[in-house]
């Protein structure tokens, strides 16, 4: 594996935690997207404050709040720990209580060492990722071109860079869900950079970007932020790729405690994953007639697109509408034909 900057580099003194690093309340807007599939259909807003997660992967279930801050339409607890029988939905006289979404939250243990976390996967799966290095390595003229970046200068260009690779993602395209290139953003990623508290990731195809992986870090525990790859490329794997090199440059710094794969369901989180908790984004909510119409309406919608997900997965149809949507999509005679786009 190769790496333009060397590895091991010393980790800057973990700072205090701030509202934006995810422990201290904050008051701010809060969106209820309304999605059917890929598509979004419409958005709720709250004025809402937010008490994030603890970090602490082995915590335990936390209470409902006594009574709602004053002020504001409710309380929100973005993936709070819930237990698997709590319904979706509760009402009370005074509170609306919605797990809006469920999913089990992913991490992997840092502190074993990359020889110990690999020794996790099976030999067929080893295999699998060796396959992918070496068949990356011939498209690449005998090499693999990947970079870290940390400091403010380097963070920088990594933002430069890795926005060409965002643009061209289906998140960005689809869920708008890609590197953010505002003002606060970049912002926000300097000041972390000053402090030590981020990483950027660049994997690199004939000196063209094709996958970027973007972790902030927040007292050890390095988050799963952004990530995107050029899908013309899938068939070299650069996420898997970008993924595995990242995680070896983290374990070499020996002082990080967990990688955070954060909210969302995932193959990719299943398989480099080492622990998981059932987490939930749960709003409470004054029990106002508008909020008690938003979250059934909410719910509803949630449940029909599961119905049709459910559907087009029994006959067969989810994987071909998720690769066109993607734009990974080839005709069944291109299927056996693994060509790469020219450069």
């Amino acid at each position: 594996m190769q790496n333009q900057t060397a590895l091991g580099a010393q980790c800057a003194a973990p700072r205090r935690a701030t509202a934006d690093a995810g422990h201290e309340p904050s008051r701010r807007e809060v969106e209820l997207k309304f999605w059917f599939g890929p598509f979004r259909l419409w958005t709720a807003v709250f004025d809402m404050q937010v008490e994030h997660w603890s970090g602490d992967p082995l915590g335990q279930t936390v209470p409902d709040p006594a009574a709602l801050p004053e002020g504001v339409d409710g309380l929100y607890r973005p993936s709070q720990i819930v237990r698997g029988e709590e319904p979706d939905l509760r009402f009370s006289s005074t509170t609306v209580r919605y797990i809006e979404s469920r999913f089990r939250r992913r991490f992997i243990d840092l502190t074993t060492g990359f020889d110990n976390y690999m020794s996790k996967f099976s030999g067929k799966t080893r295999s699998t990722f060796r396959r992918k290095f070496r068949k990356f390595r011939e498209a690449s003229a005998g090499t693999i071109d990947w970079r870290v970046y940390r400091s403010a200068r380097e963070m920088e260009e990594f933002h430069l860079t890795a926005r060409q690779v965002s643009r061209r993602t289906y998140q960005e395209k689809l869920f708008d869900a890609g590197l953010p290139d505002d003002a606060d953003f970049v912002a926000g990623m300097l000041a972390r950079a000053e402090s030590g508290q981020v990483r950027g990731f660049i994997l690199f195809l004939g000196g063209e970007p094709i996958s970027y992986l973007y972790l902030p870090i927040v007292d050890g525990r390095v988050i799963y932020g952004r990530l995107g790859f050029d899908p013309a490329y899938a068939v070299l794997s650069p996420g898997t790729i970008l993924q595995l090199l990242a995680l070896e440059s983290l374990f070499a710094e020996q002082c990080h405690r967990i990688f955070d794969f954060t909210e969302g369901e995932g193959e990719h989180k299943r398989l480099f994953a080492t622990q998981e908790v059932l987490c939930g984004n749960v709003y409470y909510l004054r029990a106002t007639t508008r909020h008690r119409t938003l979250v059934r309406l909410h719910c509803g919608t949630r449940r029909l697109a599961d119905l049709v997900d459910r559907q087009l997965s029994r006959v067969k149809l989810k994987t071909h509408l998720k690769h066109i949507l993607r734009g990974q999509y080839r005709a069944p005679q291109e299927r056996g034909r693994k060509s790469l786009p020219k450069r």
